[in-house]
């Protein structure tokens, strides 16, 4: 059922307790501040506002002192962890398959946003897009949600095939990005989107570790 307030799934923020801890924050203090249990993760059917998720992830990478934390955290999530949304893109025969599941299934993790499969020339673009108004800076969660998403043609094992875009300019230090996005990135873009190369569509889906 969906959800009348955009939502995302609490599963999806269980990896800001690890890069908390990597940063020397205590996790457990960080979500007592917003209210939130840790036995509440054992929920795996839990949902949080979507604009309470942005205002989270923002204060984590504040206080954090990291302005693409949000990268990190997408990089931390395996897709296995992930229910039904995971699984179903690991049961896929080929890449064509997986994107059309991480697509049509999106709202197993996100209500309120989209990934829209655009096939044109020679490449593939998964766009990924929030729908109506945002409530808070959703900068961090965007990042997440691609670093997440780069890793559905990662099982392709062409990483120098896929290319990240992202609407925010460049800002100093954003190099580091490379490390969660990969080193095809493009700023200023038209649309937040992991783009590859189309002849990769039918390749065979190989374990990402």
């Amino acid at each position: 059922m969906t959800n009348a307030t955009p939502s995302i799934k609490l599963s999806t923020l269980r990896h800001i307790a690890p890069y908390l801890s990597m940063r020397g924050v205590s996790p457990l203090e960080f979500f007592r501040r917003y209210g939130i249990s840790p036995h509440v993760f054992q929920n795996p059917d839990a949902w949080v506002p979507r604009a309470a998720c942005f205002h989270i992830a923002n204060e984590m990478a504040a206080i954090a002192q990291d302005p693409f934390g949000g990268a990190c955290v997408g990089h931390l999530i395996e897709v296995r962890s992930l229910g039904a949304w995971g699984e179903l893109i690991l049961d896929s025969t080929n890449l064509a398959q997986a994107c059309s599941v991480a697509s049509v299934y999106t709202d197993l993790l996100h209500q309120g946003g989209e990934v829209k499969i655009v096939t044109e020339g020679r490449t593939t673009k998964l766009i990924h897009q929030f729908t109506g108004q945002h409530g808070a800076d959703p900068k961090q969660v965007i990042l997440g949600t691609l670093a997440l998403l780069r890793k559905v043609p990662l099982m392709s094992s062409e990483p120098g095939a896929i290319r990240v875009h992202l609407q925010n300019p460049r800002e100093r230090g954003d190099e580091a990005l490379e490390e969660y996005l990969g080193p095809n990135l493009e700023m200023n873009a038209q649309y937040n989107m992991i783009e590859f190369d189309r002849e990769l569509l039918g390749t065979p889906l190989q374990p990402v570790r």
